[in-house]
């Protein structure tokens, strides 16, 4: 004899519930080079951090390869590397900028 189990409205909310907080833990992140010159790689790094939520910059928009040149005392640029941190609203840029 088989019994037929039926799911609760109680366990469909408990399972949609655990989904969500699973989604809102879970972080997607990418790096790849953005761009490369003919000039030597030096030995100074510099970086710039931007954080987005639904896809609007938080901090001042003043992010990005030329202020991780400026952070990093950087006049000749070599390598452009990009970080991407992408959650479920929300992520951060991350430009790591290497030169002379």
């Amino acid at each position: 004899m088989r019994f037929k189990r039926s799911m609760g409205k109680g366990s469909i909310i408990s399972m949609f519930a655990v989904g969500a907080a699973v989604c809102l833990v879970i972080a997607c992140s990418s790096v790849r080079p953005f761009m490369a010159t003919e000039r030597p790689l030096g030995k100074k790094i510099g970086t710039a951090e931007t954080t987005f939520l639904f896809g609007i910059p938080l901090d001042d928009n003043n992010t990005g390869i030329f202020k991780a040149a400026k952070n990093g005392g950087i006049t000749h640029i070599a390598t452009v590397d990009v970080k991407d941190t992408w959650w479920l609203i929300g992520g951060t840029r991350r430009y790591t900028v290497t030169g002379e």
